[in-house]
């Protein structure tokens, strides 16, 4: 990685709740490591600046005593810790927090200090984080998200394109940037420790100020789980629009990426046996992601409408995407996504509608 520019220093601040009195001095010591100015409590109602802190530490004993607004802040993030193996009805009330992490000690000590560190290191703003995932085959996934980063790049905002389907050919054949200068996950694959927001943007290929981590068309090794949590960090910080494409199963490194994000849109066609593979990918996508919302390619003559094909899946239906010959043949030749305006208009829509336009 380049070296990491210097940044001006800033205060940010961190709320530790939980009754667990040598959990809270282990949080204590990681956050004064970490260079955090940091409150603790035993329970959320204690006098405190909760609602003001950057950052929300929640001992597993005090989950049940968060509030789902927590994590809807502009700069808050709220992160769980426990002792224990975390179960699957915990996993279920993290969701509900929208808490962006869970580590359990002592194991995963070094990776909740990268991630205090990283927060230290944060920018006023968390980007707008969005997964777009594909019901079935040939959905088109790939293609909405990357118009969805390009749209948001070309409209001013700091927009960075995640690739977490390393079987799909790599991501910037979609964007047109295979051959511009910078690295791809090949490299970046073996990284460990923490990386820098501007470093990171910096050193990734860009297109029309579109940052993009893709996969390349040679194998690739894939990345840690720790690695993909390092990077993603790191763009959120240095962005504000991230747009992970993430195929078609939340499998591991890249299933731990989804709890992170703000909302993952899934995308099927009106056909009947599209319908039946979305409601089976609604159902796996619903257990690592807290907002799934449906996104529909309209493809006449089609088996059913968007609206029936949401009533079917039983998602709220987002948006209605136009199916295009010229946009699978701009894709092609490396003209990028966005060569029909209403594949653009509706891009900018859903950009509009989760508040990243």
């Amino acid at each position: 990685m380049p070296p990491q520019p210097t940044v001006e220093a800033q205060i940010v601040t961190a709320r530790i709740i939980t009754a667990d009195l040598a959990l809270r001095e282990d949080l204590l010591r990681l956050c004064a490591g970490a260079a955090l100015t940091a409150q603790a409590a035993s329970d959320a109602a204690e006098p405190g600046r909760r609602d003001e802190a950057d950052l929300v530490l929640l001992g597993v004993d005090a989950l049940t005593q968060a509030r789902p607004e927590w994590g809807q802040g502009s700069r808050r993030r709220v992160v769980v810790v426990s002792r224990q193996p975390v179960s699957d009805s915990t996993w279920r009330a993290v969701l509900g927090v929208r808490a962006e992490s869970v580590f359990v000690l002592p194991e995963q000590e070094h990776e909740l200090a990268e991630q205090l560190r990283d927060a230290a290191d944060g920018t006023a703003t968390t980007a707008v984080t969005i997964g777009v995932a594909a019901a079935h085959g040939g959905a088109g996934a790939s293609t909405f998200a990357a118009g969805l980063a390009l749209t948001a790049a070309t409209a001013g905002r700091r927009a960075l394109l995640l690739d977490a389907d390393p079987l799909a050919g790599g991501i910037e054949l979609v964007v047109g940037c295979e051959d511009t200068p910078g690295l791809r996950w090949r490299e970046i694959a073996a990284t460990h420790g923490r990386v820098g927001a501007a470093a990171l943007r910096e050193a990734l290929p860009q297109v029309d100020g579109l940052a993009v981590l893709s996969f390349d068309r040679e194998p690739a090794p894939i990345p840690e789980a720790a690695t993909a949590r390092t990077m993603l960090a790191a763009a959120r910080r240095g962005s504000d629009v991230v747009v992970l494409d993430l195929g078609r199963r939340p499998e591991e490194p890249w299933r731990g990426l989804t709890r992170a994000c703000d909302l993952l849109l899934l995308i099927a066609a009106g056909e009947v046996r599209a319908a039946a593979a979305a409601r089976q990918a609604a159902v796996v996508w619903g257990d690592s992601a807290s907002d799934v919302r449906l996104v529909v390619r309209e493809r006449p003559p089609a088996d059913l409408s968007a609206d029936e094909l949401a009533d079917c899946v039983g998602l709220p239906l987002l948006a209605r995407l136009p199916t295009r010959r010229s946009i699978a043949r701009a894709v092609d030749e490396g003209s990028g996504p966005l060569c029909h305006r209403g594949f653009e208009r509706a891009c900018r829509d859903v950009l509009s509608k989760v508040g990243a336009a």
